[in-house]
């Protein structure tokens, strides 16, 4: 019953993260989806507010989906699963440097703690949906997680790269990395319904 409770709760609050991402684009920022980074939101007045509760809700709903699964049964990958929602959390009050602003303390720290989400998802979105894809249960569902898993993993990896290439970075940082946020949303969407259902 414990696992159906945390698994509900962390798909709530994924898409509770899912919108206010969402509803960022829709503020009058000037941001451009294909340059700019996801995290620039949480420096703009208009925007601030959503980005916070986008990581939150992200970070929330990762660590309630760990918490399932480590009551389900110690699933592989939970210990990364909540390095990437204690990542997530912090970040919130990290907030970015501009690119066209100085560095700060503040933002090398944001920087270091979004490498780390990207890193340990990597890590963790693969090594969950194969240890679930191995109970009878998933079996209809395990190869759908285990391909968001591996485009989770493809994103974040993309994402990193195009961040330390200061051509690509300018150029389309913004698409990668919303394609990195897509992926992992679905996962954990996925990975905590299917959770809730099978538990």
């Amino acid at each position: 019953m414990a696992t159906i409770a945390l698994s509900a709760l962390a798909a709530l609050a994924v898409a509770v993260g899912a919108a206010a991402l969402l509803r960022a684009h829709l503020a009058p920022t000037g941001y451009s989806p294909i340059r700019d980074a996801v995290s620039d939101y949480g420096v703009g007045s208009s925007s601030r507010s959503y980005y916070r509760v986008l990581v939150v809700g992200l970070g929330v709903g990762a660590l309630l989906f760990a918490a399932a699964l480590w009551h389900y049964g110690g699933t592989s990958g939970v210990l990364w699963l909540a390095a990437f929602a204690v990542a997530r959390l912090a970040i919130a009050y990290f907030p970015t440097d501009l690119p066209d602003g100085r560095s700060t303390a503040t933002g090398r720290v944001h920087r270091f703690l979004a490498i780390a989400a990207f890193a340990t998802i990597a890590f963790a979105a693969p090594l969950v949906s194969n240890s679930l894809a191995e109970h009878h249960v998933w079996q209809g569902l395990g190869g759908t997680l285990r391909l968001l898993a591996n485009l989770v993993s493809f994103a974040a990896i993309a994402t990193l790269f195009v961040g330390v290439v200061p051509n690509l970075r300018r150029r389309i940082f913004g698409l990668v990395e919303r394609a990195f946020y897509a992926a992992a949303i679905a996962w954990l969407l996925v990975g905590a319904i299917g959770l809730a259902v099978h538990a």
